[in-house]
């Protein structure tokens, strides 16, 4: 059994809680408004590595999509502290899967530019829970 909690909205489960961190508006408001359409309750978005980490420690924070390259620097301590406490989480990032592996936690990779119907994949309960028990998975882009 998850530890996620789901409660039903249109006749599907959702995640009650999603951390955004990204650090770019336009990005970040792209991916707020997809998964509030989906019927997610959004966290952020975050531009930094403090805000991510300290949204995180608060507890609140359920799953996570993370961008890579921030303004300030790599999102490694986010996707740490995310690793540390079991909360699964998707790398949502336009860079090379080979940069990502090199320098960050395992994790799941979604290829910027990101669908609706991709996010709603990727956070359906299975997909979500694949995230945590497999986390070297890719997601393929679908045209917008």
């Amino acid at each position: 059994m998850s530890s996620f909690q789901y409660y039903s909205a249109n006749n599907r489960d959702v995640v009650v809680k999603v951390l955004i961190v990204e650090d770019n508006v336009f990005v970040g408001m792209h991916l707020e408004d997809a998964l509030w359409r989906l019927g997610h309750e959004v966290i952020g978005p975050v531009k930094t590595v403090e805000e991510a980490i300290a949204l995180i420690s608060n507890g609140d924070v359920e799953f996570s999509l993370v961008d890579v390259e921030l303004e300030e620097s790599l999102a490694t301590d986010v996707a740490q502290e995310l690793c540390d406490r079991s909360i699964p989480f998707i790398y949502v990032t336009g860079c090379d899967e080979r940069l990502v592996r090199a320098t960050m936690p395992e994790g799941p990779i979604l290829s910027k530019p990101v669908s609706m119907a991709r996010l709603r994949k990727v956070l359906q309960p299975g997909q979500r829970d694949d995230a945590r028990k497999a986390p070297a998975r890719n997601y393929e882009i679908e045209p917008l």
